[in-house]
């Protein structure tokens, strides 16, 4: 392979082959820079800045962009493209090669150009093995180390709060229908109707006595469960415009987020027999009875 240089390309003949190549820099010092003589062995310590990435930052700006890292000592500075501080290391201690911590791009200063080539052990070919492995591993640790602190503040927010002012954040509507066994068909219509406005609005400006309200905690928030017995002698004969007007008064209040609609669901029973039990029924049935 011959090789001939001229002032803006490099023409490379291989056979009766042409390739013409932009020079990205002054010709090498070394004469070839595919063969750049300053790849010597390695020495790097344990405790060298390359292998630490808590180090990984400029020494002089403190910069963490475009960091690259001298293969001679510990030193650690920003490239051409911030403050250049690597160049001014380079100028004060001549040390030649750098390596990118992130990219992993060696580059000569003795010669002005990219590094292609590698020592005959391979040093480079296993730094950028180790580097690559120890990089994931940084950005893994990272990564969790953020998400635990914003888990810890959120959580540290919930528990300095006073449980009154976690239940006044609910939303007005924003209110679960509890599963007794079955009864999914009844809460998916229940919940329909009650975020119909008309319909709502029908019911809550009844004029009907309000039933006292019970509730027991659960965790963070609050589950009104309604009672299990009849509240008189005369269940049978009570109409479902009272259980729909108290349920709809519940879920409205912006004060629960789960209840528990066992009246709803025992005056079902009592007034439409075909729903009784914890059989499996059609939610279009149900509306339509």
């Amino acid at each position: 392979m011959k090789r001939c240089h001229c002032n803006l390309q490099n023409v490379l003949l291989l056979g009766e082959r042409t390739c013409v190549l932009p020079l990205r820099a002054p010709p090498c010092a070394c004469g070839e820079m595919d063969r750049c003589k300053h790849v010597v062995r390695l020495r790097l310590g344990h405790d060298h800045s390359i292998l630490n990435p808590q180090k990984w930052h400029c020494v002089d700006c403190s910069t963490t962009d475009s960091v690259w890292a001298c293969l001679k000592c510990s030193h650690v500075a920003c490239g051409r493209f911030m403050e250049e501080h690597s160049l001014k290391h380079f100028q004060e201690s001549h040390h030649p090669l750098a390596m990118e911590v992130r990219e992993l791009d060696v580059f000569c200063f003795a010669c002005g150009d990219y590094v292609l080539n590698d020592n005959a052990e391979g040093d480079l070919k296993l730094l950028r093995g180790a580097l690559s492995t120890l990089a994931l591993r940084h950005r893994r640790k990272t990564l969790l180390a953020k998400m635990l602190q914003r888990w810890t503040s959120r959580h540290k927010e919930l528990q300095a709060e006073p449980h009154s002012a976690t239940r006044r954040r609910l939303a007005p509507g924003v209110t679960g229908l509890r599963n007794l066994g079955n009864t999914c068909y009844m809460n998916s219509i229940l919940q329909v109707l009650s975020h119909l406005q008309k319909f709502r609005e029908c019911f809550l400006t009844l004029d009907l006595a309000n039933m006292p309200l019970t509730s027991c905690p659960l965790g963070r928030t609050a589950e009104l469960v309604q009672p299990k017995e009849t509240r008189c002698s005369t269940r049978q004969q009570m109409s479902l415009c009272h259980e729909l007007h108290t349920l709809f008064r519940v879920m409205w209040s912006g004060r629960w987020s789960l209840v528990s609609p066992f009246a709803m669901l025992h005056s079902v029973w009592n007034l439409i027999p075909a729903f009784r039990g914890y059989d499996q029924q059609d939610a279009q049935e149900f509306l339509c009875e």
